[in-house]
């Protein structure tokens, strides 16, 4: 299951009973902060806040970089397909896009995303006005109220167990408790691996192997 277009959102402050009973007196504004890393990650590695089908931008000749307007409490995180009409586009993660050569112009482009909230393409586009469709995923914006109430509804205690885990070790609090780092940190790992397979495949084409 991905989530789409989530109807409502889950704010910090309703998640931190939560955390608190596993990092006993930790301020809120603390447990605000460890909540809204662990939710970075979360998201971020899982993929599951997706919009599907979406139209990513239209070509503007000898112009690479573009603006996305994401959803609201949402950052763009990554794209995962992108079409032209009916043919199938290469898509570029985080790092693929220092293989590719900006300057050539060719309509035989691959589309990617960079901080913040801004797409691009591995070439320069000869034509103007092809509107280019795909998959993106999300993950929450500096400026984001809370989460997908979905996502909290499903992972509640996972998510939770993130943030304490950034908690229990700090030294001398009063919530230091390290002992129990490895715990909580391995509940989250698994939240994420059942959010990341409840979401699906995250990239459709096969990567291109270098010859030896």
């Amino acid at each position: 299951m991905t989530i789409i277009a989530p109807a409502a959102f889950t704010t910090w402050a309703d998640m931190r009973s939560r955390v608190l009973r596993k990092a006993p007196e930790c301020p809120g504004f603390r447990i605000d902060d460890a909540l809204k890393e662990a939710a970075n990650e979360f998201f971020s590695t899982s993929c599951v806040w997706r919009m599907l089908r979406a139209t990513l931008l239209t070509t503007v000749a000898d112009t690479t970089d573009y603006a996305y307007t994401p959803p609201t409490n949402g950052e763009v995180n990554r794209v995962h397909s992108a079409w032209d009409g009916t043919d199938e586009l290469d898509v570029m993660l985080p790092g693929e896009e220092d293989d590719s050569e900006p300057d050539d112009e060719t309509d035989q482009f691959k589309v990617g995303c960079r901080p913040t909230n801004t797409l691009y393409l591995s070439h320069v586009p000869v034509t103007a006005g092809n509107v280019i469709a795909g998959t993106l995923s999300f993950k929450p914006s500096v400026a984001a109220v809370g989460i997908p109430t979905e996502a909290w509804t499903l992972w509640a205690e996972e998510i939770a167990c993130g943030a304490a885990a950034m908690l229990v070790t700090e030294p001398l609090k009063p919530w230091s408790q390290p002992s129990t780092y490895a715990f909580l940190r391995g509940r989250f790992d698994e939240g994420i691996r059942d959010a990341s397979i409840s979401a699906g495949p995250t990239r459709r084409r096969p990567l291109r192997v270098t010859p030896l």
